[in-house]
């Protein structure tokens, strides 16, 4: 579908926009980026889209080391853009011209008839791997906390969200250890595509099912965790 390949345009985006700087390949990766945000746009990809800003955002806070001129610079480009219509497209563009839709898509709808049929009929362990789509119609859950409780129950869902905390702790810690030297691409990369995937998992099943975006995030955890084992390893080898 369009709006899947635009999801793969938006990591690319991500990608090259981390591996911007100050000489004579920035141009060549800034177009690529201007590339694959057009087609993010056009693809219809809105879930994708917000999510990229979001990574954006969190490679902005990570490069620009003054963050009272990174504020600035935000506030200036936010007032920029207001008298050329620019938020108006960009809400065109969210909402496909007919207002917001407060069920995000029926998205909400399904997480209630999923409340009903699944998560208050087998609370405790769930129906396993797609119970979404066995038990609601076709559907797909379009949220990775819903999905993650369908399949798993009031218990595996506890330990998934887990999990996930505990990898965020160890990429803020690795965060603040790492940020007394230039991060490598590959550091930021890493910051900004789970910035992505968190954003992108309010209305997908990001993390909650074996499927493309879980073969993207998951060497992304299992490289957060084993940075942060070497850190302490590291911290262990300094005290000794």
């Amino acid at each position: 579908r369009a709006t899947g390949m635009g999801r793969y345009a938006a990591i690319l985006g991500i990608l090259c926009l981390t591996r911007i700087k100050r000489h004579k390949s920035a141009v060549f990766w800034a177009v690529i980026v201007a590339g694959c945000l057009v087609f993010v746009v056009f693809s219809g990809s809105r879930s994708p889209l917000i999510a990229l800003l979001g990574a954006s955002a969190v490679i902005a806070w990570i490069k620009i080391k003054s963050k009272i001129t990174l504020l600035s610079l935000v506030l200036v480009v936010l007032i920029a853009l207001w008298p050329i219509g620019v938020y108006d497209a960009i809400w065109e563009i969210l909402t496909r011209g007919e207002g917001f839709d407060f069920t995000l898509t029926y998205r909400t709808t399904t997480w209630s008839m999923a409340m009903e049929r699944i998560i208050n009929v087998s609370p405790l362990i769930g129906y396993g791997f797609q119970a979404d789509r066995a038990f609601l119609d076709g559907l797909h859950m379009h949220n990775a906390f819903f999905m993650a409780l369908a399949q798993a129950g009031y218990l595996g869902v506890t330990m998934w969200v887990f999990a996930l905390l505990l990898t965020i702790l160890f990429m803020v810690l690795i965060y603040k250890q790492e940020i007394t030297v230039n991060l490598r691409s590959t550091s930021v990369d890493v910051y900004a595509i789970m910035a992505f995937s968190l954003i992108l998992s309010i209305t997908e099943g990001t993390f909650a099912f074996f499927g493309n975006m879980w073969l993207i995030t998951a060497p992304i955890i299992a490289y957060s965790h084993l940075s942060y084992l070497r850190y302490r390893r590291s911290k262990i080898v300094k005290i000794t």
